[in-house]
């Protein structure tokens, strides 16, 4: 179970991540456009949405007896979402 809540934890911010990478350097290299569905706009969406159920994992199968830690990582992983998405969506437009 513990294995279980750590990769709940992990992989939501690696996925975040890379959808900030994926941004960045499509945007910088200017091949990221608006309305790109090609293979960016989808693997972008799949990134950001595939976080959910991996958070839901962590929530469930985390110990909630010292809720400071818990809260502090749900958090972390609320922020790089947004960070993600926030720059997808300021950058791509």
């Amino acid at each position: 179970m513990d294995a279980i809540n750590r990769l709940g934890f992990v992989t939501p911010v690696a996925m975040s991540a890379v959808a900030f990478a994926l941004v960045i350097i499509g945007t910088l290299s200017g091949s990221f456009t608006p309305g790109d569905q090609v293979w960016k706009g989808p693997t972008l969406q799949i990134l950001l949405m595939g976080q959910l159920p991996m958070v839901l994992v962590f929530a469930l199968t985390c110990n909630w007896r010292p809720v400071v830690r818990p809260l502090y990582m749900l958090t972390l992983q609320l922020l790089a979402w947004v960070g993600a998405s926030g720059t997808a969506c300021f950058l791509t437009g």
